[in-house]
């Protein structure tokens, strides 16, 4: 496995999609640009959803560590597919 010549990481990819399977697709996803804002709409609808009024008295950084959590568990429900 060479090392691409030139800054395009894409062509890398394609050439060796075969020999590293799921990673492939892994670097694919992490490499492209979305086109909307979507993903970020929906971690703070998730985020939202968390923030009950009767959990009011949950701090930042709890909110933080759930909203960080259903946003793993989501990607990872993608990757397993």
């Amino acid at each position: 496995m060479e090392k691409p010549d030139n800054e395009e990481c894409l062509p890398f990819w394609r050439e060796y999609k075969s020999s590293l399977g799921k990673l492939h697709l892994l670097a694919l996803r992490a490499l492209s640009v979305p086109a909307s804002s979507a993903a970020v709409e929906r971690v703070f609808s998730r985020g939202g959803m968390i923030m009950w009024p009767h959990r009011s008295s949950m701090s930042d950084k709890q909110l933080s560590n759930f909203v960080f959590f259903a946003a793993i568990v989501n990607l990872t429900l993608v990757f397993l597919d």
